[in-house]
C-alpha cells in the first residue's frame, strides 16, 4: 500500500484529506494496532488546528512525514508482512514453481557481534 498521504498534483479536497487520514489510520493499525494509529490521528487533529489558527499550511506535508516515521518497514517488520496469507498468495499467483522465502536477520541473541563489529546476519525460512 503507498501511503495514503502522498503529494499529489491536485488541490487536497476535505474528503481527500479524510480519506487519506482514515488510510493512514488502516495502515497503523495493521502495522502495529489501534493505539498507534490513534496517537497518529491525535497528532495530526493537533496540527491542523494550530494550522488553522495561525493560517499556515504544514499538515499535509507533516501528515505524510510523520505516518513515514511511524510506519518504518526494518526487517522484523518486513518478515512478519510475508507472513500475510494475502501477500503469500499474491507471490504464488506471480511466480512459477515451488515458491520459498529466505530472511537475513540478525537476532541479537542468536547472531553476536565479534571484536565490535556489527551483528552478522543469519538466513531463516530457506
Amino acid at each position: 500500500m503507498q501511503h495514503p498521504c502522498k503529494r499529489r498534483r491536485n488541490k487536497l479536497t476535505s474528503a481527500r484529506w479524510k480519506r487519506c487520514i482514515a488510510d493512514a489510520r488502516r495502515l497503523l493499525t495493521g502495522y502495529q494496532n489501534a493505539a498507534w494509529a490513534a496517537r497518529f490521528d491525535k497528532r495530526i487533529r493537533a496540527l491542523q488546528a494550530a494550522e488553522s489558527a495561525l493560517r499556515l499550511s504544514f499538515t499535509r506535508n507533516a501528515a505524510r512525514s510523520l505516518l513515514k516515521l511511524m510506519s518504518y518497514k526494518d526487517e522484523y517488520e518486513v518478515a512478519r508482512l510475508y507472513t500475510n496469507c494475502a501477500f503469500l498468495q499474491k507471490l504464488k499467483d506471480h511466480f512459477e514453481g515451488d515458491l520459498r522465502l529466505e530472511f537475513h536477520m540478525a537476532p541479537p541473541l542468536l547472531s553476536r557481534p565479534a571484536h565490535s563489529q556489527a551483528l552478522g546476519k543469519i538466513r531463516l525460512g530457506a
